[in-house]
């Protein structure tokens, strides 16, 4: 049975069951630990981080990394951030509800690894005159409670999740979100973050939090409160917020479903196995629509061939009745002449007198005709000429008139003449 607090979400799922699922977690069940590694390739240094992984965190969690990048000078040692998170029951009950779906599942998202993808243009509208170095943002949660981000050169550095103490008192909240803020800069005093005017800060709070926040106190290079609805104008998602929310978590999701990459799919064991029956099944249906594609065209090629074939046979029936006629034609006349001419020639041998080019009978009658006077006749012909067969039936349909088959010898042609 479905469980009711889901019923809601399962219905538009089930009305839309081609659409993917992306799962975005904000909880406190996340690892964050920043990691060195030794100069090595590409290729040999992830296999070091997915050892380090396997190692360092428990077997039943689900694990990733990110890399940081490289050392420019010195060494040159890798740097990443191993993440790992809870595979608790929570999450097992959630995605036990989300693989019974018909929807395909692209993976587990963490809020704040993503917001390396969308943080930076959030502060970029926010503050388009500002780059600092170092980049904070700050939302007030529904769901998790308070979410910190921090980016160093574009890069996730430091995150921190915690809730607030009374979510019904503003002041209070604002109080904690500035003690939050203060003790994330006391840490990055260990990451050689040394002066507060290389950081620029971000607030997504309601707008009751906001009036009690002093954000100038900590002295940063710059410093910008936005309420829910405000970061939703400035990201160009105005329905993922309205003038009166309180919270950020609807913006933090709407930024990641807008944003143009994903930054570290995790998959729980049962969900990696359906994505990979997804890829096969995709893979699938690219080769039948390749095989669909070649089906097609070759179709069309065919069909294409049959029509030009139909064409050319067109042609050529007409002119073989046009030279019909015409043969009837001097036969009759030849059936005219008088059987009891007394006056017979022999039998003329005719050797290449015609190009074997244009072998037809026809032409070659009147040709001969041309060379005759009123006073001769011809009764009789006979035309020889040897072929070999073609061996390919359907080149030499295809083949123009005249050119379907040629001799192999000379043409003989024997013609009775009367004088």
């Amino acid at each position: 049975a479905i469980p009711e607090h889901v019923q809601s979400i399962v219905e538009i799922m089930q009305k839309h069951p081609n659409v993917p699922l992306y799962v975005m977690l904000d909880t406190i069940d996340q690892q964050y630990v920043r990691q060195t590694f030794p100069p090595v390739s590409a290729l040999s240094v992830s296999n070091l981080v997915n050892r380090r992984l396997q190692r360092d965190f428990p077997a039943e969690d689900i694990k990733g990394a990110i890399p940081l990048g490289r050392e420019k000078t010195g060494r040159r040692e890798w740097s990443y951030l191993l993440i790992s998170l809870a595979n608790n029951e929570s999450l097992q009950e959630w995605m036990n509800v989300f693989l019974e779906m018909p929807n395909e599942c692209k993976g587990l998202f963490l809020t704040a690894v993503e917001g390396q993808q969308y943080a930076p243009e959030i502060m970029r509208e926010a503050m388009p005159q500002i780059n600092t170095p170092w980049q904070l943002l700050v939302s007030h949660n529904k769901v998790g409670g308070v979410r910190q981000v921090v980016l160093h050169e574009g890069k996730l550095t430091f995150t921190r999740l915690t809730q607030s103490a009374d979510e019904n008192n503003p002041e209070l909240t604002a109080g904690n979100i500035e003690q939050e803020v203060q003790n994330t800069i006391d840490y990055l005093r260990r990451l050689n973050f040394e002066d507060n005017a290389e950081m620029s800060l971000l607030t997504i709070a309601g707008q009751e939090v906001n009036e009690h926040l002093d954000l100038q106190r900590f002295g940063l290079g710059a410093a910008v409160k936005l309420t829910p609805f405000d970061a939703a104008n400035l990201l160009n998602i105005e329905q993922a917020a309205l003038s009166g929310d309180r919270y950020g978590d609807a913006i933090m999701g709407a930024a990641f479903a807008t944003s143009k990459k994903r930054m570290l799919p995790l998959f729980t064991p049962v969900a990696k196995k359906l994505a990979m029956v997804y890829k096969g099944r995709l893979a699938g249906k690219i080769l039948a629509a390749i095989i669909a594609a070649y089906a097609v065209f070759s179709s069309g090629e065919s069909l294409l061939n049959w029509l030009n074939l139909s064409q050319e046979e067109s042609v050529v029936a007409d002119d073989l009745k046009t030279q019909r006629a015409q043969l009837n034609q001097a036969q009759e006349s030849i059936g005219g002449l008088d059987a009891d001419t007394s006056l017979w020639s022999s039998v003329v041998k005719l050797y290449e007198t015609y190009e074997p080019t244009q072998y037809m009978p026809l032409p070659f009658i009147v040709k001969l005709a041309e060379q005759l006077d009123d006073d001769t006749r011809i009764t009789q012909i006979s035309w020889s000429a040897p072929y070999k067969a073609q061996s390919d039936s359907r080149s030499a349909r295809r083949g123009r008139r005249g050119q379907n088959a040629q001799p192999e010898e000379k043409i003989s042609v024997d013609v009775q003449v009367e004088f």
